[in-house]
């Protein structure tokens, strides 16, 4: 097993920028079982920039792990993906303009400043695929994403995740979800959406969301000890024949400015 290992479609394009232990400055294909430790952290993807792991390949990241997007820059996972932290060391998502994490990473000073949307985000899986993939996280942190985190056609088990000042948060699509211990904060568009999923959610928070907290679509979700707060669209939307068992709900203070706790359609 490699640490980590590219090969770049375009060499005109791979002139660094800027000293870093990994950084990526062209669309970049990893064709083996790579893992990304936090002695080489952070990992940087330059603006528009795409890595890409191929099916049959799997990617581990390390406890302590940084991993830094330019604007439009985005990790495609299409086989197995482990992103395993700890509370003391857990493994960091976020612009390349945050300067609070590992400091002036893209040494322009103070000259730039992190928001929601700088980077496309991360996408796990592919709808498209006939078989689901492996996804484990646990002590996650994601934060300034545009798409958020997308997981497509995978087997997915979730803990201590956290999304912060994102455009979307979670995004799941066919396969199976578990989640324990979701934390969504100044969120644009939706948290977290379960799409044609069978899934689980316990120990959910959502605050200080632009728009709907958990959406969910086509799909069986129990949802267990969730807590909304200063949410102004719709707590809860349960679209299209889906299947949601809800216990222990609150809404926290003050409630919604648009709409009720929970719709159903």
């Amino acid at each position: 097993m490699s640490v980590w290992k590219f090969i770049p479609i375009s060499l005109f394009l791979c002139f660094p920028i800027y000293t870093h232990a990994a950084e990526f400055n062209t669309f970049t294909v990893i064709t083996e079982d790579t893992v990304w430790t936090q002695a080489e952290s952070p990992y940087v993807l330059q603006d528009f920039v795409e890595v890409r792991l191929d099916p049959g390949a799997s990617l581990t990241m390390e406890p302590g792990v940084v991993v830094k997007f330019g604007h439009r820059s985005d990790l495609k996972v299409l086989g197995n993906f482990s992103a395993v932290g700890t509370q003391a060391q857990p493994i960091i998502f976020t612009s390349l303009k945050n300067d609070a994490v590992l400091g002036d990473t893209n040494a322009d000073g103070s000259s730039t400043f992190p928001s929601a949307g700088d980077s496309w985000g991360i996408h796990l899986g592919d709808y498209r695929s006939s078989e689901n993939i492996s996804v484990e996280m646990d002590y996650v942190e994601s934060s300034f994403m545009g798409e958020g985190i997308v997981i497509e056609r995978a087997s997915a088990e979730i803990s201590n995740l956290t999304i912060a000042t994102s455009s979307w948060g979670v995004y799941t699509f066919l396969g199976t979800t578990d989640i324990d211990n979701f934390s969504a904060a100044n969120i644009d568009r939706s948290a977290l959406i379960l799409d044609t999923v069978d899934a689980s959610v316990v120990h959910a928070t959502v605050s200080d969301n632009s728009g709907d907290a958990i959406e969910v679509y086509h799909s069986t979700v129990s949802l267990d000890d969730i807590v909304l707060r200063d949410v102004e669209k719709t707590g809860i939307g349960i679209y299209i024949d889906s299947v949601v068992d809800i216990t222990n709900l609150s809404s926290g203070q003050p409630v919604f400015s648009r709409s009720n706790v929970v719709d159903v359609f």
